[in-house]
């Protein structure tokens, strides 16, 4: 019988004890830590922004006549000034004799000038420039026609003439394309978001932009030739245009 070597034995259960304690180690399962773990969290409804718009058209209740009188003097500047007051005094006569009033006519502007010419490469002296700029502001459009010419007569000139609208129509006819705009932006997105099998939220944000812009009938080349016998002059308004734009941003439910 052979003689047991418990030494060479000893050595090698040392051996698989350590090999399965390596394989036990490199197979564990990796941990998750406690602050990897997160609770689920609500999202913020969708939105869905749409441009909302209408436009109007209104006749303007006011006509706004811009009248330029002006002078020259080659040597007095005081002469020029005073030529201007006298055709100034005589127009505001003219337009008050048929019935305006101080609150309908006012000074825009009000300039005197030294005014120069080149002349073989020099700058010569021609004398002083007075400009005045009277602002008529009436309600009655058949009286525009009798204010030009009651004007031109006494020796003005007419720069333009704009038709407006007066401050309370203007802020009314605002209000009501503001309000159509958001109507149009309102069912814009209700049918986009019914489309999509969703409900329409509340509004986010709105963003209004309104445009009006005044009809400038007429420049001062046209009327500054006309002759005394001419027909009274006819002033026919033009209907306005007010818009509206809203981008408004609606959640999506």
């Amino acid at each position: 019988m052979e003689k047991i070597n418990l030494t060479a034995i000893f050595m090698a259960c040392i051996v698989m004890v350590s090999t399965l304690a390596g394989m036990s180690l490199t197979t564990k399962p990796s941990t998750v830590e406690a602050s990897d773990i997160h609770e689920p969290v609500g999202e913020e409804p969708g939105t869905i922004t749409v441009i909302g718009f209408d436009e109007n058209k209104s006749e303007p209740d006011l006509v706004v006549i811009y009248l330029r009188i002006l002078a020259r003097d080659k040597d007095s500047a005081a002469e020029a000034k005073d030529q201007v007051a006298e055709i100034i005094d005589k127009v505001i006569n003219d337009l008050k004799a048929l019935g305006l009033t101080d609150d309908e006519i006012e000074t825009a502007s009000y300039n005197i000038q030294q005014e120069y010419e080149w002349v073989n490469n020099s700058r010569v002296f021609k004398g002083y420039l007075v400009t005045c700029s009277i602002k008529v502001t009436i309600k009655d459009f058949d009286k525009a026609g009798k204010v030009i010419d009651a004007s031109v007569d006494a020796g003005a000139l007419v720069d333009s003439i704009d038709f407006e609208f007066s401050k309370e129509k203007q802020d009314e006819i605002k209000t009501q394309v503001m309000a159509e705009a958001a109507k149009d932006a309102k069912e814009k997105a209700e049918g986009i978001v019914s489309a999509l099998g969703q409900q329409l939220g509340k509004v986010k944000s709105v963003s209004p932009e309104y445009a009006y812009q005044p009809y400038r009938y007429w420049s001062y080349d046209n009327v500054m030739g006309l002759e005394k016998s001419a027909p009274p002059t006819i002033i026919m308004p033009e209907d306005l245009t007010v818009s509206s734009t809203l981008t408004v941003v609606f959640e999506i439910l």
